[in-house]
């Protein structure tokens, strides 16, 4: 059996050792959190690039699709309705690349 001649350094050193383990706890939670922010982040941006996607492939597929059947020549349709349409979907592709280029820059390039 070992006697201690001062029994305050003994709970001097437990209250430390114990302090030290919240430390290390409350860095461990803060990093849990910040990795939650992170990857909650990373899912948003990549929802909204899905949209965005989906938003231009549309129109982009309209394009084709009308140029194709301006191309084939049997349509019967008249050229001038057709460049009509096409006109509609390049305008609602640019305006949606437009709203794009608004966002600002530093959301584009956080990882």
């Amino acid at each position: 059996m070992v006697l201690l001649d001062d029994p305050s350094t003994v709970s001097q050193g437990l209250f430390r050792q114990l302090t030290d383990q919240d430390s290390v706890d409350a860095v461990l939670h803060q990093r849990k959190q910040t990795a939650m922010i992170k990857q909650g982040s990373a899912a948003a941006a990549a929802k909204m690039a899905n949209d965005l996607a989906h938003e231009i492939n549309n129109p982009l597929q309209s394009q084709i699709n009308l140029v194709y059947v301006a191309s084939d020549g049997n349509s019967g349709g008249d050229a001038k309705v057709l460049a009509e349409e096409l006109s509609d979907h390049i305008l609602r592709l640019t305006l949606l690349v437009g709203k794009i280029l608004q966002l600002p820059s530093g959301a584009a390039r956080s990882n």
